[in-house]
This record gives structure tokens, sequence and C-alpha cells, in this order.
């Protein structure tokens, strides 16, 4: 009897996921895909870093720019280098403008088990084709989690003397 109750919980678990992955109702599904959020964050900060990295240097650019043109005519070598320097932060600036986080959640059903897929990772908009297809070499930091239940699942699990046994060696 204890089988077909805790199989009737995980399977009522189970469909208000599926409910709430179907609704992209993200409170719900939260515990299920709890490193989302953190990755969400740790993204947006890290591109704000970048964006106040890439102010600082172009800051430092045009008061090194400033300071040479108060002390008479620029000279051409450094005009050139602090042009080549403008051009690094401004593909820099680029770059960053053009990254895009990504998610996906899959849901496959094998034999009666439901089983989740989620990729996650970051890409450029110009590797975004039609349809939000993108090929999976273009994904940066790529992340993919695959977790299920059912009843193959829950079997392939080894007993109890085998875990105990692995534990001991």
């Amino acid at each position: 009897m204890m089988p077909l109750l805790f199989l009737v919980a995980a399977s009522a678990d189970l469909d208000s996921l599926n409910r709430a992955v179907a609704q992209c109702d993200r409170g719900t599904a939260n515990p299920a895909f709890s490193g989302e959020a953190a990755q969400r964050s740790a993204f947006l900060l890290d591109t704000f870093r970048e964006q106040e990295s890439i102010v600082a240097e172009r800051l430092d650019v045009s008061q090194r720019r400033a300071t040479l043109r108060e002390a008479g005519p620029i000279k051409a070598a450094d005009e050139k280098k602090l042009s080549l320097e403008d051009a690094a932060i401004e593909d820099r600036q680029r770059a960053l403008n053009d990254r895009r986080m990504l998610e996906g959640i899959r849901q496959v059903d094998i034999n009666g088990d439901q089983q989740f897929i989620v990729l996650s990772g970051i890409a450029r908009a110009a590797d975004i084709g039609p349809g939000n297809v993108v090929p999976s070499t273009a994904v940066g930091q790529m992340q993919i989690r695959y977790f299920g239940k059912g009843l193959m699942k829950d079997n392939l699990k080894p007993g109890f003397l085998i875990r105990m046994l692995n534990k001991v060696f």
C-alpha cells in the first residue's frame, strides 16, 4: 500500500510541475529549477560590471585625449594609440549589447516516465535564426540538466544492500 501512495504523491507533484511549466509559472516550478534565478542574476551582474568597466575606460581615454590636446597638437602616434583603444572599447560594447541569455525546457514521455531536459546558455543575437533556432555550437556557457520521475526511473535506483556496500567500499 505504501508504494502506491508514494506513486500517487509523486504523480501529483509531477502534474503540478507540468502545469507550472506549461504556464511558465516560476513560483511553482522554482524548486525544480532553482538554479535558473541564480544563473540569470549572475548574468545580469556580469553584464553590469562589464558596462561599468567600459564606461571607466571610455572616461580614461577621453581624459588622456583632453590632456594631450591641452599640451598642444597631438602626435600621430598618440592619436593612433587612442583611436585603437577607442575601437577596442567599441568592440567590447558591441559584444556586450549582442549577448542573449537562452533557456529552454523540453518534456519527454518515455514508457510512462516523464522526463525534463533544461538547456540554458548565452548566444549572440546574430546566431539566433528563423524560428528562434540556435545551433548548439553557438551557445556559450551551455548547461544541460536532465531529471524525471516515473516507474522506470524509480526502479533504476540500486537496492539498500548495494548502496550500503558502495558507502563502505
